[in-house]
């Protein structure tokens, strides 16, 4: 398996650990933004929906009777209905964060969710006289902009992780070729926010170098105190590197901790970079590489709803 990864300059880090200090990653701050950011994107739609619907007028289409305040009490309550069925959809978890297309279906499903809600109060309520065309417009209006504000708040962190901030300082276990490998492929782009620290391996001792001035900082048996110690937020694991009565012990250290991240690395990356598979088959999950016509059916799926 090839896993060196040519002309990538990795950032070094420096030789005495002592004097690196525990971040606290602060989190709140960005959340309460993306919170507002939100809650911004809603408004808009509201607001964009009902100039469209009854302001505009569209040949063709009637203007029925409004009232401007109707619709600007039901936005009022209506957008932190929404807000919080974003929370609830995982929209406002830092570990599922911009994570890729997941996080925009996330949205969507969010959006669809408090449509739902709308019209459950149109026909809870016989005076909600709610426009079934404002109703369809703050749905897809919603979903674009609330998206285009997402696209816009990982720019902006993509940078502040650059300059340092809301890094995830990690632990990978290991330090055989695909350890290396994976520190590589982590460490090539600084905005997506891993920082990798130090290895940690059964038999080499501490202190022995590995990867652009990373060395192995604590052996399996230590690894518990040494997360405590360097508030180490993800610990990745080279599957090829530890034997399977080594990884049920280093579950058994940091598997249970909530302030933990133990990820497993499936030793074939490169080829899983087109996606994989998740199937149980007697409660053993296995991995399946998807083929290009497999993830080409899966976006279309996840897009409308149909496969090709």
């Amino acid at each position: 398996m090839a896993t060196h990864v040519a002309d990538r300059r990795v950032p070094v880090l420096p030789r005495d650990l002592a004097r690196v200090e525990p971040r606290a990653i602060g989190w709140a701050p960005f959340i309460v933004s993306l919170v507002v950011v939100d809650a911004a994107m809603v408004l808009t739609a509201f607001a964009i929906a009902y100039v469209a619907r009854f302001k505009a007028g569209f040949p063709l289409l009637d203007t029925p009777p409004y009232s401007g305040a109707f619709y600007s009490s039901l936005a009022f309550w209506s957008v932190p209905i929404w807000v919080v069925l974003f929370g609830a959809f995982g929209l406002y978890d830092h570990r599922s964060l911009f994570s890729g297309f997941s996080e925009y279906t996330r949205i969507m499903n969010a959006c669809t969710a408090g449509l739902v809600v709308e019209v459950m109060f149109s026909f809870l309520d016989a005076h909600l006289q709610i426009s079934r065309g404002w109703l369809l417009l703050t749905w897809l209006l919603s979903m674009l902009l609330v998206i285009s504000g997402r696209f816009a708040a990982r720019r902006v962190l993509r940078i502040l992780r650059q300059r340092g901030h809301y890094r995830t300082p990690m632990l990978i276990v290991g330090t055989n070729e695909e350890a290396r490998a994976l520190a590589e492929q982590l460490l090539f782009d600084p905005g997506d926010g891993a920082d990798v620290i130090g290895f940690v391996d059964p038999e080499l001792c501490p202190g022995t170098p590995v990867l652009n001035g990373r060395e192995v900082i604590a052996s399996l048996d230590s690894l518990a105190d040494v997360q405590e110690r360097l508030n180490v937020r993800e610990v990745v694991v080279a599957s090829t590197a530890v034997t399977r009565e080594q990884l049920l012990d280093l579950y058994s250290a940091v598997g249970n901790n909530e302030r933990v991240e133990l990820r497993l690395s499936s030793g074939l990356f490169e080829v899983l970079t087109t996606g994989m598979q998740v199937r149980e088959i007697n409660r053993v999950p296995f991995m399946t590489p998807q083929r290009m016509r497999d993830i080409c059916v899966d976006v279309a799926r996840r897009l409308f709803g149909v496969a090709i």
